[in-house]
């Protein structure tokens, strides 16, 4: 009974980011894929935004290491804590996080990350070198699995980043998507979804 305990929690700490205590890309994939299927199964949609500080390297170097740790740690816990019980975040790598809205549309994810985005805007964690605004950001592109469709779920990740991508290029601090929705006037969105 002990080593099934230990082994639990190996493989819970396995998937699982130390610093932020989400999820990391080994739990992304396997909530992904479980998510996925039964959003093909149900014919149900979901969304992925994947999010990413503004500017962080410059952050870091202006501010020091120890000050970026808990400036991710202050972001991970406002993802985690404006997200439905369905929903999850993860951490995806250095100052990127995924954001996986089960069962929402793209208009819906699109003004469930805004919120988020200001949020994390609202938190007002001084940057110097973001400008504007001269707070710590962040930019999101969010992209949608449509049921019935032969959309995988690595696909609905490209997506995404393709849509972060526009975000970063239409001047940060936004939500960008890969097709238009309606949304507040600080989210940008790409008109050509290839």
């Amino acid at each position: 009974a002990q080593l099934e305990d230990l082994n639990g929690e190996l493989a819970e700490l396995a998937r699982t980011d130390p610093l932020t205590q989400l999820g990391n890309r080994l739990r992304l994939r396997e909530d992904l894929h479980t998510l996925h299927a039964r959003a093909e199964r149900h014919g149900r949609p979901y969304s992925i935004a994947m999010v990413d500080l503004d500017a962080f390297k410059l952050y870091n170097d202006t501010y020091g290491h120890p000050q970026g740790d808990t400036a991710l740690q202050r972001i991970a816990a406002v993802l985690t804590t404006d997200l439905r019980a369905e929903d999850a975040a993860y951490r995806y790598g250095g100052e990127e996080f995924i954001v996986v809205l089960a069962d929402e549309n793209l208009s819906g994810a699109v003004k469930a990350t805004d919120r988020l985005r200001i949020a994390v805007e609202n938190l007002a964690i001084p940057h110097r070198r973001n400008n504007p605004p001269g707070i710590l950001t962040i930019s999101a592109g969010v992209a949608t699995f449509t049921p019935h469709t032969s959309v995988t779920a690595d696909s609905v990740l490209e997506q995404a980043d393709r849509a972060l991508y526009v975000a970063k290029h239409q001047g940060r601090n936004r939500v960008a998507a890969p097709q238009p929705a309606r949304v507040p006037s600080k989210v940008a969105q790409e008109i050509d979804p290839s």
